[in-house]
This record gives structure tokens, sequence and C-alpha cells, in this order.
């Protein structure tokens, strides 16, 4: 026994441009997406940073580094490293594809050392990722970012692309 398929020209025409368009909405989805996810993060973290919404429970400093952390950044709130940690931030290529956070060549505005006196810090200016690496554990910010980006963010933008696919399957 055969089963005959038959189509009426119209409809196929119909449905095959309809898959085109899913293929293509498909390819611009792998080649943008990453990006995009990358800039919604670096747009979270800095909204996280500017609000401190991740800030422990103050008493987290050295009593000299507290004191010098005021003088430094007069105004200025947790995270913010005299505004080098949001000056920083960036997406950039990474592995083939694209990360959002601290790269690699981002350094310090100034020389910063809470050891000695205000403006007489000697030395290299040091790695913005090297605060990261030292303090993310004790104040975290990008994980705790990352997590919520996930949750929110990253899907949202999964639904963006699933709401293409329907609307180029009409």
């Amino acid at each position: 026994m055969k089963i005959k398929i038959e189509f009426i020209n119209a409809d196929l025409t119909r449905i095959n441009a309809a898959l085109n368009r899913i293929e293509q909405a498909a390819i611009s989805a792998r080649d943008n997406l990453p990006l995009r996810n990358a800039m919604d993060y670096i747009d979270l973290l800095t909204a996280n940073i500017i609000s401190q919404k991740y800030m422990p429970a103050p008493g987290g400093y050295h009593d000299r580094y507290d004191k010098w952390k005021k003088q430094q950044n007069v105004g200025m709130e947790y995270w913010l490293l005299g505004r080098d940690l949001i000056n920083s931030l960036s997406v950039f290529g990474h592995e083939g594809g694209w990360i959002g956070g601290v790269p690699d060549d981002a350094y310090e505005s100034k020389t910063k050392s809470w050891l000695r006196p205000m403006g007489s810090a000697v030395g290299k200016k040091k790695k913005i990722k090297m605060y990261g690496w030292a303090n993310e554990g004790l104040r975290p910010i990008f994980k705790p970012t990352k997590e919520e980006y996930k949750q929110g963010g990253m899907v949202k933008r999964g639904k963006d692309v699933i709401d293409v696919f329907a609307m180029n399957w009409r």
C-alpha cells in the first residue's frame, strides 16, 4: 500500500517561504543572540552596581581600608572603585563567542594603595579583574547578577526568538 500526498502549489510555495524565513531567523539568532545577551548582562550589571542591589551587610572591610575607601570615593558606593569598575565593563569576543564583563586589558585609572597616605601610591596600576578575583567571594556582584540574568533577561531573549519564529511561520 502506497501513501500519496498531494499539495496545492500555492500552499507548498507558502510553506517553503515560511520555512526559509524561519531558517533565516534561526541563523540571525545564532549570530546575534550571544552578543545581545552579553550586552543585556552588562546593562544589568551596571544597574546592580549603581543601585547597590547585592551589597552585603556592612562591616566587611578592614578598618584601614574602610577609612581609605571613604576618602577615595567621596559620595561613591560599594563596588564603584572610583568608577573604574563601571568604566571597564564591556562586551568582548571570547572563545568564538561574546562575553560581558571586565576585559583582561582593563586597568585602574590611577595607582591605588590603601597602605599609603592619600595621593602617594606607587607602583604599577592593577588590572580591574584582579579586584574581582580578590573580592567576588566576599562581596559578590558578578555571580548574583549572572543568576538574575539567567532567570529573567535570558529567558526573555529566548521568548523573543520563539516569537520571531512564530511570526515567520504565518
